[in-house]
């Protein structure tokens, strides 16, 4: 049975966590999905040496009270890690991991979803 939620998000990277803290501010009910891990792009998908090409001050996640360091250097990809993890738990973001989305299709009272298996992981 399809469960329903106001909005979905799909990725847990940057973006789709940055959306959920926002959302959450809002109180919108939603939920995260994540075919693999939180940040499984930048942990399967990035070379060991890359680099965020963006100044750290622009990545850190809303809400994140960690203070930095260097705020116009440029995070290394493993730097990003536990932080995205963290971030999710801290702030008790609704994401559930290993799943694949194979239909979003709008209602009148929200979004359902169909999740037939769990994703590879």
């Amino acid at each position: 049975m399809p469960e329903t939620v106001d909005t979905i998000i799909l990725g847990a990277e940057q973006a789709g966590l940055s959306v959920s803290c926002q959302l959450s501010q809002a109180g919108h009910d939603r939920l995260v999905m994540e075919r693999g891990a939180i940040a499984e792009t930048w942990r399967s998908q990035r070379r060991d040496s890359f680099t965020v090409n963006s100044r750290n001050s622009m990545n850190q996640l809303p809400g994140d009270k960690r203070s930095l360091s260097n705020p116009d250097g440029f995070w290394h990809r493993d730097e990003l890690l536990e932080p995205f993890g963290s971030h999710a738990h801290n702030m008790q973001l609704p994401v559930r991991t290993g799943v694949t989305v194979t239909d979003v299709s709008p209602s009148g009272t929200g979004a359902h979803r169909r999740l037939p298996q769990p994703g590879p992981n």
